[in-house]
């Protein structure tokens, strides 16, 4: 598990496992459009800062009409990152894809990234990382 500290423009990444923080570091390095920017991190203290671009979806919609309407989006995300990477999120949610106020959607949250696929029991979860 890793803990977030996000404020006004970046989000600092704690991780408790060293090839979770190399994984993740390996996605931010990349640069993509569709993940946040990688701003400095620290192999010491297993720390990744990245910008802070726009809020979950879980946050930014109430009724679960307007979340479910980006699922199609989201799964393109997925298959994207798992094309660029060659392996799965494996935690596609609404609260690790972010949007911003013009609509442009980030992946955030790497700690499951696998080259496994994995199962969920979740109906939601399944739709989304299928």
């Amino acid at each position: 598990m890793s803990a977030t500290a996000c404020r006004k423009e970046t989000c600092i990444i704690k991780f408790n496992s060293q090839k979770k923080y190399d994984t993740s570091l390996m996605i931010y390095k990349k640069g993509l459009s569709y993940i946040p920017k990688l701003i400095s991190f620290d192999p010491k203290k297993k720390t990744i800062t990245i910008e802070k671009r726009g809020i979950s979806i879980s946050k930014s919609f109430k009724s679960n009409k307007e979340k479910n309407e980006y699922i199609p989006k989201i799964k393109e995300l997925g298959s994207k990152f798992k094309k660029t990477f060659g392996i799965f999120h494996n935690d596609l949610t609404y609260g690790n894809v972010l949007i911003t106020p013009s609509g442009k959607l980030s992946l955030i949250d790497f700690e499951y990234a696998s080259p496994k696929k994995r199962k969920f029991k979740n109906e939601l979860r399944k739709k989304m990382n299928n």
